[in-house]
């Protein structure tokens, strides 16, 4: 074999192998990531903003979609009066705010909103929430405005009439994730046994946040 050819190969080969290579360290920068899989939640297939609202938290001051950018926004709908699942979220989410990082924690917020506006005033947040946790953030409003912020996430909840002329409110339960644009972004549902697990809340949101 003459030399020349020997050179000819020789180029042919550092050709395909540089082309190998190339493709190799250009893959990850065209190959789709890895869908995120949630253990108690799904994504939204594309994040939406909330609609506007204007809501008043427990300190009386107000709470409109501003309040909403630059943190992760944890949103819990329920009833200071409720029997069982609404106190049993606000002490999951009560144990999910101790255990989160203090890098994260700086960035998130957790807020219960009210489905029952007539009782749930307030005053009547303000003594409700700290049992639970001091940082989290009760929403209440004209019955017209927390009804439009319900039903712009997809709560839906009824008036149960009680004997003796009380009653109850029969409300979705389901946990929804914004993100720092004001985003719908995640839904998380509980767990089968009835109830969410601040453990598993707690593994998918640093899987969010880390993805």
């Amino acid at each position: 074999m003459s030399m020349y050819r020997s050179r000819s190969w020789l180029l042919v080969l550092v050709i395909v192998l540089a082309a190998v290579t190339g493709s190799w360290l250009l893959k990850p920068l065209f190959s789709k990531p890895e869908p995120l899989q949630l253990s108690s939640g799904q994504l939204y297939p594309e994040p939406k903003p909330l609609a506007p609202f204007a809501l008043i938290d427990q300190n009386g001051q107000p709470f409109t979609n501003e309040r909403l950018v630059g943190k992760w926004t944890f949103i819990f709908f329920g009833y200071t009066t409720c029997p069982d699942i609404c106190p049993t979220t606000l002490s999951v989410f009560a144990q999910f705010l101790k255990q989160l990082p203090a890098e994260l924690k700086a960035d998130t917020q957790v807020i219960f909103a009210t489905v029952d506006p007539a009782r749930d005033t307030v005053e009547q947040l303000q003594r409700y929430l700290p049992f639970f946790h001091p940082d989290l953030i009760g929403l209440t409003g004209l019955p017209m405005a927390t009804d439009g912020f319900a039903r712009d996430l997809g709560v839906a909840y009824a008036v149960v009439a009680q004997d003796g002329g009380g009653y109850l409110m029969d409300h979705s339960v389901r946990v929804f994730l914004v993100n720092p644009n004001g985003e719908r972004f995640a839904l998380f549902a509980p767990a089968p046994t009835g109830g969410f697990v601040a453990a598993n809340l707690s593994a998918d949101y640093l899987s969010i946040r880390q993805h």
